[in-house]
């Protein structure tokens, strides 16, 4: 559906260039996407993965309403601009279906995810090696032991029951034996228990 999203934007462009319009403000509201993706990619292989897709979601106000520019401006037969706006219309309902089946999915992820928090009793020993994720899940874990510390440094000093919130990898390199428990939300959180 993007293609022909993205056919129906080149279709126009060369529309409104052909009939000699100015499509400048047009275009460049348009690009607000397409640089924000490519900005988003070239940062996650220079430094680390950091792009997420709804980063884009700002962006699609200025993309939708170059489209509306292009549109009007175009002078295009009645028919072509009726079809234009069906298959706008179609891409609309399919996001829309799109969007009520994956909140639908992480609706039921996070109630997963609550009972496996609910699990981890208050002594229990919790470490984060990720600041971001001990901000984000600490409130919901009784636990009172939680550290925001070096892995193998916390293994090395309490035994018992510790679940480790790891979103780096770190616990592959540790030389204690894990049981994967599950995955928290798409943060790369894993939680691992030791045995």
């Amino acid at each position: 559906m993007g293609l022909i999203l993205f056919l129906c934007l080149v279709y126009l462009i060369y529309i409104n260039l052909k009939n000699k319009k100015d499509i400048t403000y047009s275009t460049l509201l348009i690009s607000i996407v397409f640089l924000t993706i490519l900005v988003g990619i070239i940062l996650s292989i220079l430094i680390r993965p950091i792009f997420i897709s709804r980063y884009i979601i700002p962006a699609l106000g200025g993309l939708w309403l170059g489209f509306s520019i292009l549109l009007d401006n175009s002078s295009i037969n009645k028919k072509m601009y009726n079809v234009i706006i069906i298959i706008v219309l179609l891409i609309s309902v399919v996001g829309i279906i799109s969007f009520y089946d994956i909140s639908s999915s992480k609706y039921s992820e996070t109630i997963e995810n609550q009972e496996l928090l609910h699990d981890i009793n208050q002594t229990d020993i919790t470490v984060f090696n990720d600041k971001l994720s001990y901000l984000r899940y600490s409130p919901y874990i009784s636990s009172e032991n939680q550290f925001h510390e070096d892995i193998d440094e916390i293994l090395n000093r309490f035994n018992g029951t510790i679940y480790v919130f790891d979103k780096f990898n770190e616990v592959n390199q540790s030389n204690t034996t894990f049981e994967k428990i599950g995955v928290i939300n798409q943060d790369d959180v894993y939680i691992v228990k030791k045995v």
